[in-house]
């Protein structure tokens, strides 16, 4: 991990002289925006059955993290929702079988820093009953039923291209990223000196 180390340690001051020795000459000013993260993103894609949309609220989604949380064994604050749909049947028979249609597809990320911890949500053995019991618990009373759309993985669930969504932290693969405001050049300026 040299380049944590480096990215954290170096002052912006030493960043700024060594920018400009690689010929971005009109720097004003390097500020750190944001640390870096190193880390491996992890996905799991659920249908919550019992919501809808218009029903999965500030106060459901709260309760969905802190459930999420306890089954995978991170804080709360740390996993993110990053899309949800009502879902939608592919026939009518299905939806008969299934259930009576009011339920959401969720698809959720969280960074885990420890070997041990990826591969421990990796291998999840928890059951959907069992995520049930824990997301009532957590406050998602309404909760009838889960089932699990993509399981516990390195990889985002693959949507509709129309569905897809920029990752905005990190990418799946644990790559170091780090956000760096460099004064005195506009994003035109900045690429016409990076060719």
């Amino acid at each position: 991990t040299p380049l944590i180390t480096g990215f954290t340690l170096v002052p912006p001051a030493v960043m700024k002289t060594g920018l400009e020795a690689a010929g971005l000459a009109t720097i004003v000013e390097v500020e750190v925006k944001a640390k870096p993260t190193h880390g491996m993103h992890v996905f799991l894609s659920l249908e919550i059955v019992g919501y809808n949309i218009a029903t999965f609220n500030t106060a459901e989604k709260t309760a969905f993290k802190k459930g999420l949380a306890t089954i995978a064994s991170v804080g709360a604050p740390d996993v993110r929702i990053t899309t949800i749909a009502d879902h939608v049947h592919a026939s009518r028979r299905q939806l008969l079988v299934s259930h009576s249609g009011l339920a959401v597809e969720i698809d959720s990320s969280f960074m885990l820093f420890k070997a041990a911890a990826v591969t421990s949500f990796l291998n999840l053995t928890t059951t959907p009953e069992e995520m049930e019991a824990t997301f009532k618990t957590a406050g998602l009373t309404s909760v009838l039923a889960v089932e699990v759309l993509k399981s516990a993985s390195t990889t985002a669930r693959v949507k509709k291209a129309m569905e897809v969504e920029p990752i905005k932290d990190a990418d799946v693969k644990g790559t170091v990223l780090g956000k760096l405001e460099i004064v005195g050049y506009t994003k035109v300026t900045f690429n016409d000196m990076a060719k």
